[in-house]
């Protein structure tokens, strides 16, 4: 499976987890009340976003004004569902075939977030020389 095509079957995934569990909730008081709001707003949320997603690379697109497709909160909305799922992950190991394929998924996972977290601090780091900072 390649980036993009897990990248994508993740975060269906997570929205449609999240669909279940909203319909399994039969409370709607107290706590379980933020719950359901927390659930409607992600599902909506993704529901509005993933249409326009292909793969990885369409987060860093820009539309023909330059301007990015995605916002900031966009993305790291995205990238947080993504996180959430990979908490989340079951690894099967019901037999060893359904073992190895479910551990190497999350192995690609992992990988995919790690380059959103190096992506991250390479910006960091061209800031920080850009402001001067970290020379001698």
């Amino acid at each position: 499976m390649t980036d993009d095509e897990l990248f994508m079957k993740s975060l269906t995934a997570f929205r449609n987890e999240l669909d279940t569990e909203l319909s399994e909730n039969k409370r709607t008081d107290g706590e379980n009340e933020d719950c359901v709001e927390y659930y409607r707003l992600v599902i909506d949320t993704l529901d509005s976003l993933l249409p326009n997603l292909e793969g990885i690379d369409s987060l860093y697109e820009v539309d023909e004004d330059g301007e990015p497709i995605f916002s900031e909160d966009e993305f790291s909305f995205l990238v947080s569902c993504l996180e959430d799922y990979s908490e989340v992950f079951v690894v099967d190991g019901r037999n060893a075939e359904s073992l190895k394929r479910t551990e190497e998924e999350h192995s690609q996972l992992a990988d995919i977030l790690f380059d959103f977290y190096d992506d991250d601090d390479e910006d960091f780091e061209d800031d920080a020389s850009e402001d001067g900072e970290g020379e001698e």
